[in-house]
């Protein structure tokens, strides 16, 4: 769900999530993934999704498409970064491509990879059922009941930053990711590795 890499990454760190989605492909294990802040910033954005896209990702910037298995439909979709919403029709464009992809997902459950959990109440007004979302770097300093200290784009005392959040009848899940960027050091915030099972209702166990 973007920055695949820190902006200030070398060709070795460029390499490093190469190697990773060449791995997942050859295993066929089908990637998908849309830019985030860090691509933009790099100034190499162009060059990074290309390769990306030959080592065999699929990249889903505002375009969407139809994953199927075992009869059941998922309309698959993600979000180009935006960068911040300040200008004064930003938000309104970001809401016609999100209205748009909805359009198209033809009534099936929708799955958007985006970059930024502080928009969520777009996504849902949007009525994309599940969101991705990235960027929170889990609030970067994590203590008990208070949750994340600060988060780019909501900072001090995020609302989003790990886990799974609700409103209404869609949700989105945050990854606290992998990796640093400009401050290095995570307090009480692991990085993670998200793995989610999607289950039609008919396969829900109960409790």
């Amino acid at each position: 769900t973007g920055d695949l890499l820190d902006r200030t990454s070398t060709g070795k760190g460029q390499q490093a999530v190469l190697d990773l989605v060449d791995l997942f492909c050859m295993r066929g294990k089908p990637v998908y993934f849309v830019t985030g802040n860090h691509e933009l910033r790099s100034g190499r954005s162009g060059e990074v999704c290309r390769a990306v896209q030959q080592a065999g990702a699929v990249l889903l910037d505002n375009a969407g498409l139809f994953v199927e298995r075992g009869g059941e439909r998922i309309f698959l979709c993600g979000l180009a970064d935006q960068g911040s919403l300040q200008e004064p029709d930003a938000q309104a464009a970001l809401l016609q491509t999100l209205d748009g992809l909805s359009q198209q997902s033809e009534g099936a459950f929708s799955l958007l990879l985006s970059h930024r959990p502080e928009l969520f109440s777009l996504y849902a007004q949007a009525c994309m059922d599940l969101s991705f979302c990235g960027h929170a770097h889990g609030g970067q300093w994590r203590l008990p009941l208070v949750g994340g200290l600060y988060a780019p784009g909501q900072g001090f005392f995020p609302q989003y930053t790990a886990g799974l959040y609700l409103e209404g009848e869609q949700a989105m899940v945050v990854s606290r990711g992998l990796g640093n960027s400009l401050f290095p050091l995570r307090l009480f915030n692991r990085p993670e590795v998200i793995a989610l099972t999607l289950h039609t209702p008919s396969q829900e166990e109960p409790g």
